[in-house]
């Protein structure tokens, strides 16, 4: 069966997307990210592109994670661009020039502070 099929059946979607956020805030999900958190972070920029209309990653996460980030290495270690009316990983695909400033602007930023040389001698791919 479609996936795509059933959550076009009115009223599906949203009842997935409620249970689906649901299922992803028990479990010690918070937990299991804090210590994901602290074994594998690596003190690099961050670029956090996120959304209110997230059900899998809620948006005070996101900013919670900046927030301790910011608190750790520096006001300028997170760089935040918020979507509005995008869900989970569908930001590029509602607004992609957005997207792609958001992208540039954060690539020309973390070259400049890094002199050029930290991410592939400086330029963006394809320059």
């Amino acid at each position: 069966l479609e996936p795509s099929l059933v959550l076009d059946v009115a009223g599906a979607r949203v009842s997935a997307v409620a249970a689906f956020g649901a299922l992803m805030r028990i479990g010690g999900r918070d937990r299991l990210c804090d210590q994901l958190y602290e074994t594998l972070h690596l003190p690099v920029p961050h670029l956090l592109l996120y959304s209110k209309d997230d059900a899998v990653i809620p948006a005070d996460l996101v900013l919670s994670f900046a927030e301790e980030q910011r608190q750790r290495y520096g006001p300028s270690s997170v760089q935040l661009e918020q979507f509005h009316g995008s869900g989970h990983v569908a930001h590029y695909r509602h607004f992609p020039e957005q997207y792609r400033a958001a992208v540039d602007a954060f690539f020309d930023r973390t070259l400049e502070e890094d002199g050029g040389g930290g991410m592939g001698g400086g330029g963006r791919a394809g320059e």
